[in-house]
């Protein structure tokens, strides 16, 4: 009896035991996290661009608000002056002054009878254009022409500024796809859109800086001339009569060497003087006979 008692009160403890356990066992298990599983790693395609990063704002004109405006200035100036030299070195002192300089020059000369044209493209802050336009009549004798004009390239310069960043930051973008690349063909094909993403920065980048030169310096056309000397002749009427018989001499003189000049005529003239002469003598002999006879 006992160990009858004995064997159900060790199998009650170890039925308590167990229900003990098992809840122990459940908590520990809901608290486990699992990995996510393995996703297949896809080849990357960059078939079709990517787009560029824009502002949050994705407006143009709140990007380049800041952006002043963008005049164009440029000319042409045309006088006569007295001395070519001089009036170069004028010119020249004055860009000197205000920060110029020459892009192009060249100068006309065919001899003394004809007009001597010289021609300067210079380029001037565009702050000291207006001065430098005003020094020009100090050195001309007379104004021929003066045209100015002025064009309005801000749009031009916030479209351009606008392709330049947007240009780079899709390069950017390709660069961080370029450094997560494994693929040999993948990687081929990202380097060749960022070289024609490069050309087009470079060439984007080339017509801003061009339109900056030409907004920061106006161009300004200076064409000026020196007209040959006009000779006057005061003709009185004993300067006539000296140079008619100064060309009378020279007529003479003239006419006289055209004789010397055919003087194998006259050598061959003596003969035939003497043939013609004997001819008719006979002729006439002939005749007389036959009027006798």
């Amino acid at each position: 009896m006992k160990k009858l008692f004995a064997i159900f009160l060790l199998a009650s403890t170890m039925l308590t035991a167990c229900h003990t356990e098992g809840p122990s066992e459940k908590l520990q298990l809901s608290e486990i996290v699992l990995p996510p599983p393995a996703v297949e790693e896809k080849a990357m395609s960059v078939s079709a661009p990517l787009a560029p990063a824009v502002n949050s704002t994705g407006n143009t004109e709140e990007q380049s608000k800041d952006i002043g405006k963008k005049i164009v200035k440029e000319g042409q100036v045309n006088f006569e002056c007295r001395n070519i030299s001089k009036t170069r070195t004028a010119l020249y002192n004055s860009l000197a002054k205000l920060g110029g300089y020459i892009a192009v020059e060249r100068q006309n000369d065919e001899g003394d009878s004809t007009r001597k044209v010289y021609f300067m493209q210079v380029r001037v802050p565009a702050d000291n254009f207006e001065r430098f336009l005003s020094s020009v009549p100090e050195t001309a004798e007379r104004i021929d022409s003066k045209n100015i004009h002025m064009r309005d390239a801000t749009s031009e310069y916030i479209d351009l500024n606008a392709q330049l960043i947007n240009k780079k930051a899709l390069e950017a973008r390709y660069l961080e796809l370029l450094k997560k690349g494994t693929k040999i063909k993948d990687l081929l094909e990202i380097e060749n859109k960022i070289a024609e993403i490069r050309t087009d920065i470079e060439s984007t980048q080339g017509n801003l800086n061009y339109l900056s030169m030409q907004v920061a310096y106006s161009a300004l056309d200076i064409t000026f001339y020196v007209d040959p000397p006009v000779k006057i002749n005061v003709r009185t009427f004993a300067y006539r009569i000296v140079t008619a018989l100064s060309d009378g001499t020279n007529a003479l003189g003239s006419f006289f060497i055209g004789l010397l000049s055919m003087w194998p005529l006259w050598i061959l003239s003596i003969p035939g003087y003497f043939v013609i002469k004997t001819w008719k003598q006979k002729t006439a002999k002939k005749l007389t006979e036959q009027e006798i006879a």
